[in-house]
């Protein structure tokens, strides 16, 4: 399991290293976990499916689309992969209403593609501001938080 762009870091994993991954394990499933991969100018890892069988990727709509509460998302993986999940699936599938509402999200991508594109400014303004602060050390991130930690201790 690979999470790119990780939480809490924000650090991408290169797709160079699934791919080595991918092939160093090929009776294995790697999953690459992009919930945040909107927020990232890194190249997705679905680039990848058509060199490896063992590949699936996995994104969601509760962040970029903010539909955290219908708990809905999708895979992309090569047919035989994607043939085996209705034998491991969860007992809770998406109801009816937050499938409609997710294919109701995909016809406002363009207004996602801009609210993104301001995450991501916002992103590297707090960015700067924050490492420049005394004492304060701040990870560079591909998603849509920062991890930082400050001189002093919380509370």
């Amino acid at each position: 399991m690979v999470c790119s762009p990780h939480n809490p870091s924000g650090h991408v994993t290169p797709v160079e290293t699934v791919a080595r991954r991918c092939a160093g394990q090929p009776a294995s499933l790697v999953v690459v976990d992009e919930a945040y991969g909107e927020f990232s100018a890194a190249p997705s890892a679905a680039g990848l499916l058509d060199e490896f069988t063992n590949l699936a990727v996995v994104r969601t709509f509760s962040k970029a689309l903010a539909l955290a509460d219908l708990r809905l998302g999708y895979l992309l993986a090569h047919p035989e992969v994607v043939g085996v999940l209705p034998r491991v699936r969860v007992p809770w599938q998406p109801s009816g209403f937050a499938q409609a509402a997710g294919l109701l999200a995909l016809d406002y991508l363009d207004d996602v593609a801009a609210t993104v594109a301001l995450v991501v400014r916002e992103r590297q303004r707090l960015y700067d501001a924050l490492a420049v602060l005394p004492g304060v050390r701040v990870l560079p991130s591909e998603a849509n938080f920062l991890c930082f930690a400050t001189p002093r201790p919380v509370g």
